[in-house]
C-alpha cells in the first residue's frame, strides 16, 4: 500500500454517491493502479478504503491527479505501476512525472 492524501475532492461525477467520494486533507492508501479509458486520464488508483462498486458505475477508479504522494514512496508507486496489467511497456517514473498532482513534504 502506498500513502497518498487527496488534494482535489472537486467536480465529483454524478454516478459516484458521496458516501463513496475522496475528501480533500484525507490520507487514503492505493492499492492498485488502473488503466484509464476516459480521454485525459491515463492512471486511476484503486484505494483501500473506499471500494467503487455497481453504485458508482461506470467509475472503477480514482484519477491519480486527484492525490498528492510522498517523495519517499515514488519508487514503490513505480513499482505498482510496473506490476499492473497494460503497463509493463511504459516507463513507470515518466507517467508518475506526467500525472500525479504533487509531490508532499514530509
Amino acid at each position: 500500500m502506498i500513502k497518498c492524501i487527496c488534494i482535489n475532492d472537486k467536480y465529483k461525477p454524478k454516478e459516484i454517491p458521496q458516501s463513496y467520494w475522496v475528501e480533500e486533507g484525507k490520507q487514503y492508501h492505493v492499492v492498485a493502479i488502473y488503466h484509464m479509458v476516459q480521454p485525459g486520464a491515463i492512471l486511476g488508483v484503486i484505494l483501500q478504503e473506499i471500494t467503487l462498486d455497481e453504485n458508482c458505475a461506470p467509475y472503477e477508479c480514482f484519477s491519480i491527479r486527484r492525490f498528492g504522494f510522498y517523495e519517499e514512496d515514488l519508487q514503490a508507486l513505480a513499482e505498482l505501476i510496473k506490476a499492473s496489467e497494460g503497463f509493463q511497456e511504459f516507463d513507470p517514473m515518466k507517467l508518475i512525472e506526467e500525472e500525479i498532482g504533487e509531490l508532499l513534504e514530509v
